[in-house]
Protein backbone atom coordinates (compact mmCIF):
# COMPACT_ATOMS: atom_id res chain seq x y z
CA UNK A 1 0.00 0.00 0.00
CA UNK A 2 1.08 3.34 -0.50
CA UNK A 3 1.64 5.60 2.04
CA UNK A 4 -0.98 8.38 1.75
CA UNK A 5 1.58 11.41 2.86
CA UNK A 6 3.96 10.25 0.13
CA UNK A 7 2.25 9.68 -2.86
CA UNK A 8 3.32 8.19 -6.64
CA UNK A 9 4.03 10.72 -9.50
CA UNK A 10 0.74 11.77 -11.04
CA UNK A 11 -1.83 10.48 -8.30
CA UNK A 12 -3.18 13.01 -5.81
CA UNK A 13 -5.00 12.59 -2.11
CA UNK A 14 -8.77 13.39 -2.46
CA UNK A 15 -10.31 13.51 0.52
CA UNK A 16 -13.98 12.63 0.34
CA UNK A 17 -16.94 14.24 2.49
CA UNK A 18 -17.02 11.23 4.34
CA UNK A 19 -13.87 11.66 6.09
CA UNK A 20 -11.81 9.16 3.86
CA UNK A 21 -8.77 9.38 1.57
CA UNK A 22 -8.37 7.76 -2.03
CA UNK A 23 -5.78 8.15 -4.60
CA UNK A 24 -6.85 9.69 -7.65
CA UNK A 25 -4.65 9.06 -10.76
CA UNK A 26 -4.24 12.50 -12.95
CA UNK A 27 -3.89 12.40 -16.33
CA UNK A 28 -2.23 15.31 -18.44
CA UNK A 29 -4.95 17.20 -20.67
CA UNK A 30 -2.70 17.24 -23.36
CA UNK A 31 -2.59 13.45 -23.45
CA UNK A 32 -6.32 12.89 -23.84
CA UNK A 33 -6.53 15.41 -26.67
CA UNK A 34 -3.43 13.34 -28.13
CA UNK A 35 -5.83 9.93 -28.23
CA UNK A 36 -9.56 11.49 -28.29
CA UNK A 37 -10.18 9.08 -31.08
CA UNK A 38 -11.68 9.87 -34.44
CA UNK A 39 -15.04 11.18 -33.32
CA UNK A 40 -13.35 13.83 -32.25
CA UNK A 41 -10.25 14.98 -34.62
CA UNK A 42 -12.26 18.33 -35.93
CA UNK A 43 -11.99 19.88 -31.92
CA UNK A 44 -8.82 22.46 -31.64
CA UNK A 45 -7.41 21.99 -28.27
CA UNK A 46 -9.20 24.66 -26.66
CA UNK A 47 -12.71 23.15 -27.85
CA UNK A 48 -11.85 20.11 -26.70
CA UNK A 49 -10.84 21.51 -23.10
CA UNK A 50 -14.25 23.36 -23.20
CA UNK A 51 -16.79 21.01 -23.96
CA UNK A 52 -15.20 17.62 -22.93
CA UNK A 53 -14.78 15.75 -19.52
CA UNK A 54 -13.58 12.95 -18.99
CA UNK A 55 -15.04 10.33 -16.15
CA UNK A 56 -15.09 6.50 -15.54
CA UNK A 57 -16.93 4.22 -18.20
CA UNK A 58 -20.53 3.25 -16.38
CA UNK A 59 -22.18 -0.04 -17.13
CA UNK A 60 -24.52 -0.39 -19.70
CA UNK A 61 -27.94 -1.12 -18.82
CA UNK A 62 -31.21 -1.81 -21.17
CA UNK A 63 -34.43 -0.15 -20.40
CA UNK A 64 -33.85 2.66 -17.92
CA UNK A 65 -36.18 5.76 -18.06
CA UNK A 66 -35.29 9.34 -17.74
CA UNK A 67 -33.44 11.86 -19.40
CA UNK A 68 -31.36 10.88 -22.76
CA UNK A 69 -27.49 9.98 -21.67
CA UNK A 70 -25.03 12.42 -22.66
CA UNK A 71 -22.77 11.50 -25.45
CA UNK A 72 -19.80 9.07 -24.50
CA UNK A 73 -16.78 8.96 -26.52
CA UNK A 74 -14.06 6.39 -25.99
CA UNK A 75 -10.64 7.17 -26.03
CA UNK A 76 -8.20 5.61 -28.75
CA UNK A 77 -7.19 2.26 -27.69
CA UNK A 78 -3.58 3.24 -27.01
CA UNK A 79 -4.81 5.87 -24.09
CA UNK A 80 -3.38 5.13 -20.98
CA UNK A 81 -6.95 5.00 -19.32
CA UNK A 82 -8.66 3.62 -22.92
CA UNK A 83 -10.42 0.79 -20.76
CA UNK A 84 -11.54 2.39 -17.33
CA UNK A 85 -12.70 5.73 -18.36
CA UNK A 86 -14.31 7.83 -21.52
CA UNK A 87 -15.14 11.42 -22.73
CA UNK A 88 -18.22 12.55 -22.42
CA UNK A 89 -19.66 16.02 -24.15
CA UNK A 90 -20.63 18.66 -21.36
CA UNK A 91 -24.24 19.26 -20.84
CA UNK A 92 -25.46 22.93 -22.43
CA UNK A 93 -26.20 25.48 -20.21
CA UNK A 94 -23.88 23.92 -17.56
CA UNK A 95 -20.53 25.82 -16.34
CA UNK A 96 -18.02 25.51 -18.44
CA UNK A 97 -14.67 25.52 -17.80
CA UNK A 98 -12.52 28.81 -18.80
CA UNK A 99 -9.46 27.74 -20.63
CA UNK A 100 -6.05 29.57 -19.27
CA UNK A 101 -3.16 29.48 -21.03
CA UNK A 102 -0.17 28.82 -18.51
CA UNK A 103 2.65 29.69 -20.94
CA UNK A 104 3.75 33.11 -21.77
CA UNK A 105 3.26 33.58 -25.58
CA UNK A 106 5.71 35.17 -27.60
CA UNK A 107 6.37 39.05 -27.83
CA UNK A 108 3.95 40.37 -30.41
CA UNK A 109 5.42 42.39 -33.28
CA UNK A 110 5.17 45.30 -33.74
CA UNK A 111 2.71 47.60 -35.66
CA UNK A 112 4.70 49.71 -37.56
CA UNK A 113 7.00 46.37 -39.14
CA UNK A 114 5.70 45.72 -42.66
CA UNK A 115 7.99 41.99 -42.83
CA UNK A 116 4.94 39.77 -41.84
CA UNK A 117 7.61 37.07 -42.86
CA UNK A 118 9.72 37.80 -39.96
CA UNK A 119 10.51 35.25 -37.35
CA UNK A 120 8.85 37.07 -34.93
CA UNK A 121 5.67 37.30 -37.13
CA UNK A 122 5.87 33.58 -37.44
CA UNK A 123 6.13 32.59 -33.76
CA UNK A 124 3.53 35.09 -32.91
CA UNK A 125 0.88 33.75 -35.41
CA UNK A 126 2.12 29.53 -34.54
CA UNK A 127 1.01 30.45 -30.93
CA UNK A 128 -2.17 31.18 -31.20
CA UNK A 129 -2.72 28.88 -34.32
CA UNK A 130 -2.16 25.50 -32.43
CA UNK A 131 -4.97 26.70 -29.87
CA UNK A 132 -7.52 27.25 -32.41
CA UNK A 133 -6.63 24.74 -35.08
CA UNK A 134 -7.18 20.89 -34.58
Amino acid sequence: MVPLDDPLPGIDVVKKENGETTLVRKQLQHINYLYRGPKLTKYSPLEYAVCTEVTHKKKEKDGIRGPTPRVSVDFDPDHPLAKTHTQRLRIPGATFPVPIIRERPPPAPKHDNPNTNSEKHRRFAEFYVYLLWP
